[in-house]
């Protein structure tokens, strides 16, 4: 069996609403892991250009996908059993929608970070 982790900024209500979005529908055995609790992972995607402040990551074995990718291959394995899941799993099965709206929810969750006023996190040197 694969080994699926999706790291989250867990202080992002975006973040955190997608993350148990995702823990209620799964399909697979996905690990959901708030990343500021995991900064040791976090620094040693952030050595190989994974900046876990511009989107979520999700690990697949040694695969490793980051922003709008993870959305997609969420997509493609959680269940879709209610018409907002159907219709969910249409919208996210285009990959340049995807690709479109996932910039705004980025910005979307920077504003509010800022409003809320919770910091980036702070990766090591």
């Amino acid at each position: 069996m694969k080994e699926i982790v999706l790291y989250y900024d867990g202080e992002c209500p975006i973040c955190r609403q997608y993350s148990t979005y995702v823990e209620l529908r799964k399909h697979y055995d996905i690990k959901i892991c708030n990343a500021r609790e995991y900064m040791d992972a976090v620094n040693n995607f952030a050595q190989k250009g994974y900046n876990i402040n511009q989107g979520m990551i999700l690990t697949i074995d040694d695969k490793i996908y980051q922003g709008h990718h993870v959305i997609v291959k969420l997509n493609e394995w959680l269940t879709h059993q209610s018409f907002f899941d159907r219709c969910m799993n249409r919208l996210m099965g285009i990959p340049y929608f995807v690709k479109v709206i996932y910039p705004l929810i980025k910005g979307l969750r920077r504003l509010i970070l800022k409003v809320i006023g919770v910091d980036k996190i702070n990766l090591s040197p």
